[in-house]
């Protein structure tokens, strides 16, 4: 070896790799030659095998990694490099570490501050990334049988689907506090009632997309002080300030999470042609990673709400349960072990003294408590729980039923609307149009289920039934009469259920725990 090749694998040797720029500006300090003249030398000694060139990705302007001879990129190095050359590589890898191993594209999205169609932005899209850490042989795409896709270790791939289905159940807990947390921030008049979108639990790993990226929630603000305008004079979206919302309740919020955030809020804000565009960046956590973390939120201006402030520290224990419930979610059942867990997590929000507003955590609970009950009533039928169905014709088009169930000795399919309130609640007749309403469900979802279940192999019958803790109007009462004489009955049930029917109902098939519960918690 010359001088030149002798100098290059001491110093590849000695860090254990090296980045093309600056193997070249040690070269030139060492040996006095131009930038050209050291990459020359650079190419030579790959060419001569003194060294080995990974060229499978570049950092940083385009930087090969130079490795000693034989040797190979580890992970090790990998993180080294993308923690300071490649931030959005570095922050999926990270973050999917801190998760076990996996992380659904909709986290990748967020984390990576990734745009959504290249040509609009200078940032990488997500595709490239992937991509990118693919040939780096540190991930694997794995899609679920929902067609949720993720990203995991490829160590874990064997166990893709336990690991997936746990995933999926963390997701849903962060999508179901969303609607409380909106609620909250409408009551504060920090966002305005009309205009709000957001991820919800029946599709929690697809996140709204606005600007050319994903959130979590986005609302507009028309509260004098943040918004330049006044109140009075910003009834449209263009006066108003946008909110953007980063939302993390399953796990702890991390400085990776922090800095996908803040790269996709600069993005919004230098995305108009004149001027900035003006944004409420608002994170919401249960737990925060440390306090330089939170330190960095307060000085980048954003609003942070810790959970735990808003409904007191009980709702660590809900979260730790709800947690539990979906994971073990398919395997629920009249076990007095099973009702006890969802009996504590009532007990919990009751005693937090924050009900009212955790009314879509209750309905959730709701759920969970109804699935001894259908379990019962369809005992040798095929259960979906949280099923959703889109129009083959017209993916935009979709619903998300609380139960579907299948009982293929009757060729029925029966659709099943649960809703958790209050007893003094009632629900009115309304139309297909208004939601939460008797005909919304009869009008609207019940009917597109059926048009799509009623094509199944055999064509099934479908029919229908509207289970409640609460009341319901009259009016409401004698439509639902109606349909239960006709086609719409299901063949073991009813087609409606209000709180004293359903009590007569577990009494029938002996629930008495399922029973007391409702009443503690839900009678009023």
């Amino acid at each position: 070896m010359n001088t030149h090749e002798q100098y290059i694998t001491t110093f590849v040797q000695g860090a254990g790799f090296a980045l093309g720029k600056d193997l070249n500006i040690s070269l030139q300090e060492k040996f006095s030659i131009s930038s050209d003249n050291a990459r020359k030398v650079i190419q030579r000694a790959v060419i001569n095998g003194i060294i080995d060139s990974d060229s499978r990705v570049t950092f940083g302007n385009g930087q090969f990694v130079y490795l000693p001879k034989g040797k190979f990129l580890n992970k090790e190095m990998i993180l080294k490099i993308t923690k300071i050359h490649r931030p959005t590589l570095y922050r999926i890898i990270s973050l999917m570490d801190l998760n076990d191993g996996i992380i659904s594209f909709h986290e990748a999205f967020k984390v990576a501050g990734a745009a959504l169609d290249a040509e609009k932005t200078k940032t990488d899209t997500l595709g490239k990334l992937i991509a990118e850490l693919e040939l780096l042989r540190m991930v694997e795409i794995i899609t679920d049988a929902r067609g949720v896709k993720y990203l995991l270790r490829p160590s874990a791939v064997e166990r893709a689907d336990a690991y997936t289905a746990q995933h999926y159940a963390r997701m849903k807990t962060d999508a179901m506090f969303i609607p409380d947390i909106l609620r909250s921030l409408r009551g504060f008049n920090i966002i305005d009632n009309n205009s709000m979108q957001y991820r919800n639990k029946a599709t929690p790993s697809e996140g709204v997309r606005h600007n050319n990226f994903v959130w979590d929630s986005i609302a507009y603000t028309k509260t004098t002080g943040i918004n330049p305008r006044k109140s009075s004079t910003t009834n449209i979206s263009d006066k108003q300030t946008l909110v953007a919302m980063d939302i993390v309740i399953n796990r702890t919020y991390t400085d990776h999470d922090l800095q996908g955030f803040y790269s996709r809020v600069q993005s919004v804000l230098n995305s108009v042609k004149t001027g900035i565009r003006k944004v409420l960046p608002i994170v919401v956590y249960a737990k925060i990673d440390t306090q330089e973390v939170y330190n960095t939120t307060r000085k980048l201006g954003f609003l942070t709400l810790d959970l735990g402030e808003i409904y007191g520290s009980n709702i660590h224990q809900v979260i730790e349960n709800l947690n539990a419930l979906r994971i073990d979610e398919s395997s629920l059942s009249n076990d007095s072990n099973d009702i006890s867990k969802i009996i504590k997590t009532l007990s919990t929000v009751k005693d937090s003294g924050q009900e009212d507003n955790l009314k879509n955590i209750k309905g959730d609970l709701f759920e969970f408590l109804m699935y001894p009950l259908i379990k019962n009533i369809f005992p040798d039928s095929t259960i979906e729980h949280s099923k959703i169905l889109k129009d083959p014709k017209n993916n935009k088009e979709h619903y998300e039923y609380d139960f579907i169930i299948h009982n293929s000795n009757l060729n029925e399919y029966t659709v099943i609307e649960l809703k958790g309130y209050n007893s003094t609640a009632k629900f009115q007749l309304g139309s297909s149009e208004e939601k939460s309403t008797v005909k919304w469900f009869y009008g609207k979802t019940f009917p597109f289920a059926k048009k799509i279940l009623s094509t199944q192999y055999n064509n099934p019958k479908v029919t229908g039934c509207f289970i409640t803790s609460a009341g319901f109007q009259d009016e409401a009462v004698v439509f639902m009469d109606g349909l239960n004489k006709g086609k719409i009955k299901p063949a073991n049930i009813d087609t409606w259920y209000d709180g004293k029917k359903l009590m007569e109902l577990l009494d029938s098939k002996g629930l008495k725990k399922i029973k007391s519960t409702i009443v503690k918690y839900y009678v009023k």
